[in-house]
């Protein structure tokens, strides 16, 4: 996923500007792009069912995996910055009855990939 922005004129003191000035770097005036993380979770194997269903249930995670190997849960996390990542890692994810500990990594850099690909995640 690579990220473009487009120059628009908006009217002002509109609502749109107003949100679009709302996501904009206070000392640089350039648009502010997500802070994007993967959150490995380790959870206790017989709250794992209630751990999904309460992650899958934040705005902010965006896209949530059960694994298997070292971690039981992966999270894509989105937030608007360092502040609220860290709010919401704090104050709701490791609060979540079962979760046990973490280990986060911060996305630097987004990229397609190859777009035809045949390796397919399938369920079963």
């Amino acid at each position: 996923m690579r990220h473009s922005y487009v120059l628009i004129n908006l009217e002002p003191g509109s609502e749109e500007e107003s949100l679009i000035l709302a996501r904009m770097v206070p000392s640089t005036g350039w648009p502010m792009t997500p802070l994007l993380a993967f959150v490995d979770l380790f959870v206790d194997s017989s709250n794992l069912e209630d751990v999904t269903r309460t992650l899958s249930q934040l705005p902010s995670v965006v896209e949530l995996y059960e694994v298997r190997g070292e971690f039981d849960i992966v999270a894509l996390v989105s937030a608007d910055g360092v502040k609220e990542f860290r709010d919401i890692l704090d104050n709701k994810i490791l609060k979540i009855k079962g979760v046990k500990n973490q280990i986060t990594s911060v996305v630097l850099n987004t990229d397609e990939g190859p777009s035809d690909s045949n390796v397919r995640a399938t369920s079963s």
